[in-house]
This record gives structure tokens, C-alpha cells and sequence, in this order.
């Protein structure tokens, strides 16, 4: 009798990884398990768990990959071409329609991801997702350093003053959004950000 075909490394790891993404973004962290992930993939939980060592260190690699989407979507601010200001509306805009568009991968990002989910992942999944964090910061911070440079406002630590900005624009639109239901229109949240980001702005200057 012919053995049965083994599939290909890379095929196993794409279908497991789909499978993971499609229950992670419908279901969120805690009701997903590596069971319910094997079955969908069509492998053991053994086979899974030789291409990623926990339940988390797949999470967080397919979380990252919505933060690789936000980033992309950063990245096509053209900054050299506007103030300050405009390019922190334009950022924070670009999060918060994040949000609504890509609202599943949002939520995996600002609620499911923890320091513990973190801990428990490979080298490999926490620099990717790390490198990937970092240059979307580094994008707003470069902007306020080119600001202190042309001496538009005062001096500050632009990654801590990148990070807050951040942060705070993350957690007005967690508030905002009320389990599967939005209670801001995304246009009245994108209004709300901006006056956040007014402020920030207002208190950058001389």
C-alpha cells in the first residue's frame, strides 16, 4: 500500500496559519484553542505546535500581522510635504479608520495582546512584532524631530512624545467602541482624535 502523502512544510504552516487568523479574528484570543485551530487546518494539535510552541506565539505572529497592515497604511503619509500638525491629524486619522476597517485586527491589537501573550512567544514572533511597533513610532517621531530641528516647536523627547500620542489616540477609540457596536460614528471618533491631537500639538508649540 502507498504511503500517504505528506503535504509540504510550507503548505502545513500557510493552511495552519490561515486557519489560526480566520478563528482569531471571528473569535478572539481566549475562545480559541490550539484544538479547535488543528482540526480547521486539518492537522493534529502535535503538528501545529512544530511550527509554533504555544497558542500565543501563533497569536501574536498573526496579530503582527494587522500592525504590518497599520503600518503600510502609515507609511504612505507623505510627511515632507506637510506641517506638524497635519501629519499628527493624518496619522491618528489613519488609526482610527484602522479601526473601523480593519476592526477585528484593531481589537486583537489593543485588547488581546498582553504582556503575558508576549512573554510566552518565540524570539523570532516578539522582534518581528517589536521591529514592526518600532518603525511605526519612529515614523512620528521622525516628524517631530524635524519640527525641533526647523525649530516649529519646543524640544521634547520625540519617541516619548510619538508614544503618547499614540497610546492616547488607541485609548479614545477603545472607549469608543462598545463590544461589537460602535458608539461613535467613525467620522465623529475621527473628529474626536484630532481635538486629542490639537491639544498634543497646542502643547508642542513655544
Amino acid at each position: 500500500m502507498a504511503k500517504k502523502t505528506e503535504k509540504p512544510m510550507r503548505n502545513r504552516r500557510e493552511e495552519i496559519i490561515k486557519s489560526a487568523r480566520q478563528l482569531f479574528l471571528k473569535k478572539g484570543y481566549r475562545l480559541t484553542s490550539i484544538e479547535q485551530i488543528a482540526e480547521k487546518a486539518g492537522y493534529s494539535k502535535r503538528t501545529v505546535y512544530l511550527e509554533y510552541v504555544s497558542k500565543d506565539d501563533l497569536f501574536l505572529d498573526i496579530a503582527t500581522d494587522g500592525l504590518e497592515i497599520l503600518l503600510n497604511l502609515l507609511q504612505e503619509i507623505k510627511g515632507s510635504d506637510i506641517s506638524l500638525y497635519d501629519y499628527i491629524v493624518k496619522y491618528i486619522g489613519v488609526i482610527t479608520d484602522f479601526a473601523f476597517l480593519q476592526g477585528n485586527y484593531f481589537r486583537l491589537l489593543a485588547s488581546d495582546v498582553s504582556a503575558e501573550v508576549i512573554a510566552n512567544s518565540t524570539d523570532r514572533v516578539k522582534q518581528r512584532a517589536a521591529g514592526i511597533e518600532r518603525a511605526g513610532v519612529k515614523l512620528l517621531s521622525d516628524q517631530i524631530e524635524r519640527a525641533i530641528r526647523e525649530k516649529k516647536i519646543k524640544k521634547v523627547d520625540s519617541w516619548e512624545t510619538s508614544e503618547i500620542i499614540i497610546g492616547s489616540a488607541v485609548g479614545i477609540i477603545v472607549l469608543s467602541l462598545g463590544g461589537s457596536q460602535t458608539i461613535l460614528s467613525q467620522e465623529k471618533l475621527k473628529n474626536k482624535v484630532e481635538r486629542m491631537g490639537q491639544v498634543f500639538y497646542q502643547g508642542l508649540l513655544k
